[in-house]
């Protein structure tokens, strides 16, 4: 294990050379050279640091494109590294729309926080759990997994494992320590935990001491809320060695595995780049060409990605990345043969073979040799690729002395030489800091989120002075060059979306009824609240469901009349357009600490009737999309019955097959409009702005909380990735879409709802990481300019939304006094994305 310490602190112009002296995985001390004898008897590692005239030998280097933000968190224990190693996995983790964060406050507490994203205010709970924090090996390592239940291992180094898992879903409460398996759990290290599509969980470990230890594989099963052994030892070292890993699972579900052997604790023995994978949640393994490994992997079987002599300053325990064709991408560094100066390196492979990037822009020689702890002039990189394009780009974080200590990447434009350039993220030094960052946001949003804390580091396990400083997040998206910016500020946006809702309120008493007009616009008004806090906006949303008694006035009980045609009777049950109210029912109930069953009590019986009918026909216009489809997720997340996704899909199947049109990339409003049956004004397809509008926001909002795992995941994503591309070819030169899509003279002029529907579902993907960031940025800062410059009036009035209908009228009058609570909430949802977009 090496830990990254903060030594050097030289006058430029100097040449000195420091000998570090370490124990087996522990810490160094440091002695100058020049004049000193050095003592040979405890495995010294020699670190030679030569430091030339200029700080920067002949590399380009600017400030970044967009500016980090940092997120103060709280005070954590500082007086060694064991807050800021490489090797957490993970110091934080985003589970849904929340993110949990851990560290050691000053005492050598766990402390366990989570914040909604975006957010600067952070939820923090001192535990119970206390670690032996003076040992800088005793990291804390987190997950959440696909029930919201978090995961913790901690204090690990050679002692019995030390586990404990959420007490609910979304607490910071621990329940009591508990063993996984109860064998080979006396002597752990390096604990770490993925998260595996499915929700379920990986954990990894070294069972024994360095030099000898085995890498031990769990799984954790959500179903039974067990552990189950994968391995006893994945990859043996046959007593002679033993292998220090890097681990990544990637988007598809591809665990990756690459790690050096070490033929003894002297670092300086570490040699050689292995790779393997798994394609079944770490069942079996196989090299990259699909041959299939005999476990476990020893020397002379495995794959190298890249062979490595001993004696080179090969670290150990670095990072991993895939791109989005499940390619492999490993980050390190070393000493090239003939060369002094070690320099970072990035091994990848192409789909062909395997490649290597070196990143030579250091100027400075050190040499690594010894035993435990290594005192570094650089910290261990983490490597992060964007799977979002065809051609790969990266971004690989590290600190380096060259560089003032600061939070510093290489971006990655192009893995060829010379398609990188170095930025630094920070402009204070971060002592002796290693990045670790959040895992699942970057995959599955391409958000860069860093645990960050100006930590030091006193040789061979010493503790500094210090106690305590500042734990932060430091937050940064990997735009690249040139890329579009925001046309707005959060300040701008969070006006816009208050004046917009406190004219609403203010003249609208929440005495009305739960029919989908006022239901869309308290779901907008939930996201409202979920951004600003604001309790007298919850309250208005919890008046108007109380005066609905959380049901509707479609409250027949005699099922056998239960209809699901227009109608507004009280027979009409089934009707989505008296289902959407139980959309803000259930968030509500979510909200409660109490969980008040009375809240979503009607929801649950009417969804359940529905499901156990044997039709499939019930979404027959577009509006039924945005009415049901979030809610079945909805009730899924409450339940936990797969039967609600089933059904959401079997549904859809039949929606998607009516009014889809492949050639368009959109939806008709229902049977009635399909072409050539229905024409626009001048002969073409007529597509509803404000239908597709529904289908949209609707795509979002299942896509945000449907499991990836589900059969329907794939198509639900096609179909919104079809709808972004032919909408943003339509959009006027304004921001907005006309009433008409297709055929703007068909109903020609502005149009707020359709638009504000369309604009939150853009601003979603982006957030998201599903549409490409410099490709929808225009789209959305046109929309977005519409709707608060344009659309929304000074006193706060939303005008220019169509009045209730069904399609694009020529000759209707929409005007800026022309507006409604469904456009209000549509407008609501947009500020809101809007806001978490600027964000990020």
């Amino acid at each position: 294990m090496i830990h990254v310490l903060d030594l050097f602190r030289l006058n430029m112009g100097q040449t000195r050379a420091f000998a570090l002296r370490g124990n087996d995985d522990g810490g160094l001390r440091v002695n100058e050279r020049f004049g000193m004898r050095v003592n040979d008897g405890g495995g010294y590692v020699f670190v030679v640091v030569l430091l030339a005239a200029a700080l920067f030998g002949g590399c380009a280097t600017s400030p970044p494109q967009n500016a980090a933000r940092i997120v103060d968190v709280a005070q954590g224990w500082a007086a060694n590294s064991v807050n800021a190693t490489v090797f957490r996995k993970n110091s934080l983790v985003t589970h849904g729309q929340t993110q949990y964060i851990a560290f050691y406050d000053k005492d050598g507490y766990v402390v366990l926080g989570k914040r909604a994203l975006g957010a600067d205010a952070w939820a923090l709970k001192r535990s119970a759990h206390r670690g032996n924090a003076a040992d800088a090996h005793n990291s804390i390592s987190i997950m959440v997994d696909g029930a919201g239940h978090l995961h913790m291992a901690w204090d690990q180094h050679n002692n019995r494992l030390r586990y404990a898992r959420g007490a609910s879903p979304g607490s910071l409460d621990l329940n009591a320590k508990t063993p996984m398996i109860g064998s080979d759990e006396a002597a752990v290290t390096y604990p770490e935990f993925h998260r595996l599509p499915d929700g379920n969980l990986l954990f990894l470990y070294r069972d024994g001491g360095s030099g000898r230890g085995n890498l031990v594989m769990n799984r954790y099963d959500l179903a039974s809320g067990a552990w189950t052994r994968l391995h006893n030892n994945l990859i043996g070292g046959e007593g002679k060695r033993n292998a220090y890993w890097q681990a990544f699972l990637d988007h598809k579900g591809t665990f990756h595995l690459s790690w050096v052997w070490r033929e003894s604790p002297d670092v300086a023995s570490n040699h050689d780049m292995g790779y393997a994978r798994s394609r079944d949640g770490g069942v079996s393994w196989t090299r990259s060409d699909g041959t299939a490994y005999q476990l476990p992997i020893t020397a002379a079987g495995a794959e190298y990605a890249m062979r490595i002599a001993q004696n080179s300053e090969l670290i150990n325990q670095t990072s991993m990345a895939a791109d989005k064709h499940g390619n492999p991408y490993i980050a390190s560094y070393w000493r090239e043969a003939g060369s002094t100066v070690p320099q970072y390196q990035v091994v990848f492979h192409s789909g062909g073979a395997w490649k290597r990037l070196s990143l030579d822009f250091r100027a400075k020689p050190f040499s690594l040799s010894g035993h435990g702890t290594k005192a570094i002039p650089i910290s261990r990189p983490q490597i992060m690729v964007d799977i979002q394009q065809d051609k790969p780009s990266g971004v690989l974080v590290f600190r380096d002395e060259e560089r003032g200590s600061k939070v510093s990447v290489v971006r990655i434009d192009d893995f060829r030489p010379g398609g990188w350039s170095v930025h630094d993220l920070t402009n204070t030094p971060v002592g002796a800091w290693e990045p670790s960052f959040d895992t699942e946001l970057w995959r599955d949003r391409g958000e860069l989120n860093l645990f960050l804390q100006d930590v030091r580091q006193v040789d061979g396990e010493g503790l500094a002075s210090v106690k305590s400083s500042t734990v932060q997040v430091l937050v940064w998206r990997a735009d690249k060059p040139n890329a579009p910016q925001p046309v707005a500020t959060k300040a701008e946006v969070r006006a816009a979306l208050e004046l917009a809702n406190n004219y609403w309120q203010s003249g609208k008493a929440p005495e009305q009824s739960a029919f989908w007009d006022v239901a869309a616009y308290h779901t907008g008004n939930m996201e409202a609240y979920r951004m600003t806090g604001n309790e007298a906006w919850r309250g208005y949303s919890t008046a108007w469901a109380e005066h609905n008694k959380w049901s509707s006035a479609a409250n027949s009980t005699n099922k056998a009349k239960w209809k699901y045609n227009y109608g507004e009777s009280a027979e009409h049950v089934l009707f989505g357009d008296w289902q959407i109210c139980f959309q803000t029912y259930v968030d509500l109930y979510q909200l409660d600490p109490r969980k008040d069953g009375r809240k979503i009590a009607r929801a649950l019986e009417v969804m359940d009737y529905q499901m156990r009918t044997a039709k499939d026909d019930y979404w027959w216009w577009a509006d039924g999309l945005y009415m049901v489809m979030p809610l079945m997720v909805k009730l899924h997340k409450v339940t936990g019955e797969r039967r609600y996704l089933d059904k959401l899909q079997e549904y859809f199947l039949f929606a998607d097959q009516l009014m889809f049109d492949a050639e368009a990339g959109l939806y008709y409003r229902d049977a009635k409009y399909v072409y050539p049956k229905h024409k626009s004004a001048n002969g073409g397809k007529d597509f509803w702005a404000r239908g597709d509008g529904w289908v949209f926001a609707g795509l979002a909002k299942v896509l945000a909380e449907l499991p990836k795992t589900h059969a329907s995941h794939a198509l639900f994503l096609r179909r919104y990735q079809q709808m972004a591309k032919a909408l943003k070819a339509s959009q006027q030169p304004e921001g907005y879409w006309t009433r008409s899509i297709l055929d703007p003279a068909h109903a020609p002029g502005r149009e707020t709802s359709g638009t504000a529907f369309f604009t939150y579902g853009y601003l979603w993907g982006i957030n998201n990481g599903i549409l490409d960031r410099a490709e929808y940025t225009p789209v959305v800062n046109k929309s977005w300019t519409y709707l608060s410059k344009v659309a929304l009036q000074p006193n706060g009035k939303l005008g220019y939304i169509q009045p209730i209908g069904e399609r694009a009228i020529l000759g209707q009058v929409v005007n800026q006094e022309s507006t409604a609570p469904f456009g209000v909430g549509a407008f609501l949802l947009a500020a809101a994305e809007m806001h978490r977009f600027l964000e990020r």
